[in-house]
């Protein structure tokens, strides 16, 4: 059970196939030895979306999206507390920043919704306790914490629209997609809020082709 559209006839080769009871037939795409990396930056509103299309391919071969980088990696939830966090600042749980649980650095906060978004985190956040500012002494109760969550899907480019062949509804930093393109074409990469959003999120995807 193979997934393709007519333009660009991008080919998902996942493990549904051998679940349906059909045997995969090989794929021999011939391709260049030298695959192409295009990269792509772009910030995710909540609730939105950005598209990147007229990705062109010009053999058959795989073709692989990686959502490479997101920041912010983490989303905080606090409460009961005083003081704003600062962007770039060190946040630690613990008695101290030398007798700590784990450590993050600030990417942004949001006083109103009490949301700290956090990138570069060592060691563990516990819920329960307070996470403080090393720079502005800002303290707060960890209520949730949780990764960043996306989506990320490859398709098929209309020269308006991207078609979705191939899509990762969880996809956080270094999650991918993988298929294989049977002809030359032109394709898109989309990443979007799968409704986990709390802020932007800026992200960079990898593209790699034939």
């Amino acid at each position: 059970m193979r997934r393709s559209l007519i333009r660009g006839a991008l080919v998902a080769v996942l493990a549904a196939a051998a679940a349906c009871g059909d045997d995969p037939q090989p794929i021999d795409p011939s391709p260049s030895p030298n695959p192409i990396t295009e990269t792509y930056t772009g910030t995710v509103t909540v609730n939105g979306a950005v598209t990147w299309g007229n990705i062109i391919v010009t053999s058959a071969g795989s073709a692989n999206a990686v959502l490479r980088a997101v920041r912010p990696q983490l989303t905080m939830r606090v409460s009961d507390g005083s003081g704003n966090y600062v962007a770039g600042e060190t946040v630690y749980i613990g008695n101290s920043l030398d007798d700590r649980t784990g450590i993050a650095v600030v990417h942004g906060w949001d006083p109103g919704t009490g949301t700290l978004f956090l990138n570069d985190r060592d060691g563990t956040l516990p819920t329960g306790e307070f996470i403080t500012g090393a720079t502005s002494g800002a303290r707060w109760v960890n209520r949730e914490v949780g990764n960043t969550v996306l989506g990320l899907a490859l398709g098929t480019w209309s020269g308006t629209t991207c078609s979705i062949v191939l899509a990762n509804d969880i996809a956080g930093e270094g999650a991918q997609v993988t298929g294989v393109v049977r002809d030359a074409g032109t394709l898109c990469v989309r990443v979007y809020d799968v409704g986990r959003l709390r802020g932007p999120a800026e992200v960079t995807v990898e593209v790699s082709h034939f």
